[in-house]
């Protein structure tokens, strides 16, 4: 009896090999996230498909025939590697109509959670082996009525959904005999474009098994292919790796991100054992690998030469071959202005408004406009200091008046 049990088994577990190996070949599987902590927007995926109709509007084209969601998705899902396999559903499964992103404080008020979010609107396809031709409408909301602290009349969404409603008739109307005129289709995202500079349009690189869906990505892309004189950055600078020596109390330092200063945080002792430390010199261009995208960026002075930094702090410095044509203070200038922080959120990743570098090899790699000959970097730099040595002049200042009040 035992035996006659475990041949039926066997022949049950055959049978569902088989149905699995037919399924696979015939692209008919339905992406279920594993573990228990996925992402809620990514565990609907699979019920989301299902609950679709295939067609909605049957006069529609193609793209825009199966049945539409919207949903709020952590960003996660759309740039980080443990989301491919959800992107790659996402990607086969549905025709990408929109995607919007929100601000990290857009539940803070609510929720009280500043989780990074995006609004994704789907179209289901008929078929995962259609590729989509329509591009993507991209939009960035940086205020949605709702701040962390309370609401607020500013509102990007009106406006988004307003450039949004123009795009999906006009599009629409673009076909013909189930064919989009990709010429009239490109006038019609410049046209879009020029009203706003928060949408974009891309088409999905259905050929790219790194592909991320979330916004700044493809403004970091536009931003890349628009320089026309760059470097690299790991032309210029190289990671440098110091374990300080065992201690105790270490004094720790820190680099701000509103002002790029970088400075003592006093002697604290922290459960950090030395190899999970870094010492910094003077010198240094010191980020932090966490709030970077912020501004976290500065060069160390000799005030803080020789402190202490946690190991999600990276320390770069000129090359050999780079260190008499460009000045670290002015590497900083660069890093900090809006367009290359533009790059850098583009090229980070993370589950909150807290992004992080990963791989500072890839940081390196980033292109940054090729550096000002030395006089204006001299200038820039001096400029820079003076307006340091303002800041504290105006501290010292505060201070003393606090005293005398006091």
């Amino acid at each position: 009896m035992v035996l006659i049990s475990i041949l039926g088994y066997q022949k049950e577990a055959e049978a569902a090999l088989a149905d699995i190996i037919r399924r696979i070949g015939a692209g008919n599987l339905t992406y279920e996230p594993s573990g228990n902590t996925a992402k809620g927007g990514a565990l609907f995926l699979s019920a989301i498909f299902d609950y679709l109709k295939s067609v909605r509007q049957p006069k529609a084209p193609e793209e825009w025939k199966g049945g539409l969601v919207g949903i709020v998705i952590d960003e996660a899902v759309l740039n980080t590697r443990d989301y491919k396999v959800a992107r790659d559903f996402i990607i086969s499964r549905f025709f990408i109509k929109a995607v919007v992103s929100l601000p990290p404080d857009a539940f803070q008020f609510l929720a009280r959670t500043t989780a990074k979010t995006s609004i994704l609107l789907l179209a289901k396809k008929p078929d995962p082996s259609v590729v989509q031709r329509d591009p993507v409408f991209y939009a960035k909301a940086e205020v949605i009525g709702y701040t962390s602290s309370g609401i607020t009349e500013r509102n990007d969404l009106p406006a988004i959904n307003t450039l949004f409603d123009e795009w999906r008739e006009s599009i629409q109307h673009l076909y013909k005999d189930e064919i989009l005129n990709q010429k009239m289709a490109t006038k019609l995202t410049e046209k879009l474009s020029v009203k706003s500079d928060q949408i974009y349009f891309y088409k999905i690189d259905v050929g790219n098994s790194t592909e991320r869906l979330d916004f700044s990505y493809r403004r970091m892309r536009d931003i890349v292919n628009s320089l026309v004189n760059s470097v690299k950055l790991g032309d210029l600078l190289e990671n440098i790796v110091r374990i300080p020596e065992e201690k105790d109390i270490h004094e720790y330092a820190f680099v701000s991100s509103i002002d790029g200063r970088v400075r003592s945080k006093g002697e604290q002792d922290l459960a950090y054992s030395e190899k999970d430390l870094r010492q910094i010199k003077k010198g240094d261009i010191l980020l932090s690998g966490i709030d970077v995208v912020k501004g976290a960026i500065g060069v160390v002075g000799v005030d803080c030469d020789g402190l202490v930094v946690s190991k999600e702090f990276f320390t770069l410095r000129p090359k050999a071959n780079a260190a008499k044509s460009v000045l670290p203070e002015y590497v900083v200038c660069l890093l900090r202005s809006p367009r290359m922080r533009e790059i850098i959120e583009g090229t980070v990743t993370g589950v909150s408004n807290r992004t992080r570098i990963e791989d500072i090899g890839r940081f390196l790699d980033l292109p940054l406009s090729a550096p000002a000959d030395m006089a204006n970097q001299r200038k820039i730099t001096s400029r820079l200091l003076a307006a340091y040595k303002a800041q504290d002049e105006a501290r010292a200042a505060l201070a003393e008046i606090e005293a005398s009040v006091g």
